[in-house]
């Protein structure tokens, strides 16, 4: 969608995907003619050591009956399916979750709960392909590019609600510019692969 050629953007949103943190910044078109200062988020569901980031960690819930059946080890037929998703979150709110359940029902974790950190590294290996894994805590292998379509997804949906919570209106997403912040340095087989993963949950 480029709303930048076609016509001014209303609203621009920008998405940092970052090694350890991440966040977003926005500013309406209001906003930019007045020069005002760039909106960040700084309110979090928990506490982040930088306030407008949090951390860049993904925490996946799988259904009980998915759970119970047990995950596939081959690793050529793992994939993300959202109908076996419970509950996803991201940041330090997922990272916390995580940790209070090992506490508790550590017994609990194997297939039913991954925890990714770290992940965006992967991008800068040297051979670094579109189908490469990535492992979560208790390594758990799941696709690089489900796990990071998902953080994505999640990041663009807590931007909306909260930017909503604002305005206190509606956003009409085909007047919104989202921007995903992409390492210059990064190959160019890497770039495509955020490129993708930002169309799958609709931005591009």
């Amino acid at each position: 969608m480029e709303l930048s050629i076609i016509r001014p953007p209303k609203l621009v949103v920008a998405l940092d995907i970052g090694s350890t943190y991440s966040g977003y910044a926005w500013q309406n078109m209001v906003e930019f003619k007045d020069r005002r200062e760039i909106n960040f988020n700084t309110i979090w569901k928990a506490g982040a050591v930088q306030l407008h980031k949090t951390k860049t960690c993904l925490m996946i819930k799988y259904k009980d009956k998915y759970y119970a059946s047990g995950r596939p080890m081959d690793k050529s037929s793992l994939h993300l399916d959202p109908d076996e998703i419970e509950d996803v979150r991201i940041g330090n709110f997922a990272e916390n979750t995580y940790m209070k359940i090992a506490k508790k029902e550590s017994h609990k974790l194997l297939g039913k709960y991954y925890l990714f950190s770290r992940f965006k590294m992967r991008l800068y290996e040297e051979k670094f392909h579109d189908k490469m894994m990535v492992e979560d805590q208790l390594s758990q292998p799941l696709p690089l590019f489900d796990v990071m379509t998902l953080f994505i997804g999640e990041l663009k949906k807590h931007c909306l609600q909260k930017i909503k919570g604002k305005r206190q209106t509606t956003i009409d997403e085909k007047e919104t510019l989202f921007v995903v912040t992409v390492p210059a340095i990064w190959s160019e087989s890497a770039k495509e692969f955020m490129r993708k993963a930002a169309i799958a949950v609709r931005i591009i």
